[in-house]
């Protein structure tokens, strides 16, 4: 019942638990990423990062946006 509770609260973040796992298997694989994992990725920092009070730990929001811009990088050279 515990890994029901947290795929619902993952969903109810805009996660997708499933979806998330597929891509983490992929590129711990080191597979090109497909363009809808690159969304779903996009879409995953999204939801996390508007859960994080940037007014109390600002670094941490622009810690994630360095991250973004990685992802993007790197997927511009793939």
């Amino acid at each position: 019942q515990t890994d029901v509770a947290l795929r619902s609260l993952l969903a109810g973040a805009g996660l997708d638990f499933d979806a998330l796992a597929r891509v983490l298997v992929r590129a711990e694989r080191k597979l090109p990423m497909e363009p809808e994992d690159l969304a779903l990725l996009h879409r995953s920092i999204g939801a996390l990062q508007v859960l994080i009070p940037t007014e109390v730990r600002p670094e941490i929001g622009r810690s994630l946006v360095e991250a973004e811009r990685r992802v993007l990088l790197a997927t511009a050279d793939a």
